[in-house]
């Protein structure tokens, strides 16, 4: 399964019955550019993380910056969350 988060902002997870471990990848947000000059991007990572069902994960998606003089604003990022529930 998974879940994706685009839109700036924080969020509260609520981490499923029978999943311990979620494979999180995550691009920061990118810088806005100023004039001619091209902002930079966002970088992008991955963890794998052990987690607890019934417990809440708090999530931060940032927004991409602001351009300056005509330049254009840079790119939100976004988190993604894949999880699969194992019952025994």
């Amino acid at each position: 399964m998974r879940e994706r988060f685009e839109t700036p902002g924080d969020y509260e997870w609520l981490v499923p019955a029978g999943v311990t471990r979620i494979l999180c990848r995550v691009k920061g947000a990118a810088g806005g550019a100023c004039g001619n000059n091209p902002g930079q991007p966002g970088q992008e990572a991955r963890h794998e993380l052990e987690v607890t069902p019934g417990t809440t994960v708090k999530i931060t998606v940032g927004a991409g910056g602001k351009g300056a003089n005509g330049g254009a604003d840079g790119a939100d990022g976004w988190v993604e969350l894949e999880y699969q529930p194992r019952f025994n």
